[in-house]
């Protein structure tokens, strides 16, 4: 983090991070000490582990100040209840070595505005946190939170990672490159 608690911009911060993974409904993305995943696919086993070890791989290079971005595109349904407790233990698990959790519902109408309410049911469940916990609509929303308490990201890096991780699960899959 620089001075003054927040992130200043860099034109080359914006090339800050590397898309991991880009298949099967879930791409996932380091973001300086941030891990971002999203989810265009219900979940399933195979997807949650993913998920599980991209979060244990960021909180291991980075212990207390990891930050985890959980994307939620329209249309995805809510994870049922084995999920929706595995997700509980997973941030709980971390929850000393996270800084941030932002869980971006996206979407508009009842099927988002249902997400967000289970979503928020679930936060309640988490065991006391020592981190940051938020739910946005957007990416967009997301960044001013990262920016705060995370390190090396920036709103420009969250939203071109995300752009690429999401062209990624538009086209054919695979592994990405990516950018950093």
């Amino acid at each position: 983090m620089r001075e003054g608690g927040r992130n200043s911009f860099s034109p080359l911060d914006a090339m800050n991070y590397r898309v991991l993974s880009s298949d099967d409904g879930l791409g996932i993305a380091e973001i300086g000490t941030v891990c971002l995943v999203v989810w265009r696919a219900p979940v399933i086993a195979t997807r949650f582990e993913r998920q599980r070890l991209a979060l244990q791989r960021v909180v291991e290079r980075c212990p207390g100040r990891a930050g985890f971005v959980c994307v939620i595109e329209s249309g995805v349904p809510v994870p049922d209840d084995e999920f929706r407790r595995a997700s509980i233990d997973l941030v709980g698990s971390h929850g000393d070595q996270l800084k941030c959790v932002v869980c971006v519902i996206e979407g508009s109408g009842f099927r988002a505005a249902a997400t967000r309410s289970v979503l928020s049911g679930m936060a309640l469940l988490l065991p006391r946190r020592g981190f940051e916990f938020r739910i946005t609509a957007t990416v967009d929303a997301a960044a001013p939170v990262l920016e705060q308490y995370c390190e090396g990201v920036t709103g420009l890096s969250l939203i071109y990672a995300h752009r690429d991780v999401r062209s990624g699960l538009a086209g054919a899959g695979g592994h990405l490159s990516g950018a950093g």
